[in-house]
């Protein structure tokens, strides 16, 4: 299969590469058949970085030297290629639901040179108790665990890296 270069830096490899990898188990998903809306994928505005990324329990993109908005078609290409990367990919992390189940915000950052795009994940029920516009307002939750998730996808390299979940409360004794 020959190889294509995109302006999300060899997404179209990483795809082919995905969908003929076969079927192997994939993160997992801690309550994979809840009832709650599927969730929407979006772009966030660079307003939203006006701080910087202050994640709450975990510790989210480093070593930022500047941000870039995410163009809507490269997320729409981007959340395709996530979606079955964390369906299709091998790993020892959980996350509460489906990945459908999760609004995913898409936010552009730079180390140096190198484009990286970060995707904030929420459950998509939180989304229609909350006032804000989840493309102007970067949703950060505070622990919550396995429910909040982020992960990063370096856009020169076409991977993705660094799942991480929210820490959680301590059980009571």
């Amino acid at each position: 299969m020959p190889r294509t270069r995109s302006s999300t830096g060899g997404l179209a490899t990483f795809l082919c590469l995905v969908f003929a990898g076969g079927t192997a188990s994939a993160v997992q998903t801690r309550l994979p058949e809840t009832d709650i809306p599927d969730g929407i994928a979006v772009p966030v505005d660079l307003g939203a970085f006006k701080d910087g990324f202050r994640m709450c329990s975990r510790p989210g993109p480093s070593s930022v030297t500047s941000y870039w908005e995410v163009p809507r078609d490269d997320v729409q290409r981007v959340d395709r290629a996530l979606l079955a990367y964390l369906r299709g990919t091998p790993s020892k992390k959980t996350i509460a639901y489906k990945p459908e189940k999760f609004v995913r915000q898409y936010a552009g950052f730079r180390r140096g040179k190198h484009q990286f795009i970060y995707v904030n994940a929420f459950p998509s029920d939180h989304l229609a108790r909350s006032k804000d516009d989840p493309s102007k307002t970067l949703s950060i939750g505070c622990d919550g665990g396995d429910i909040f998730w982020g992960i990063e996808y370096d856009v020169q390299g076409g991977k993705f890296a660094r799942l991480e979940t929210n820490g959680a409360l301590p059980l009571p004794p």
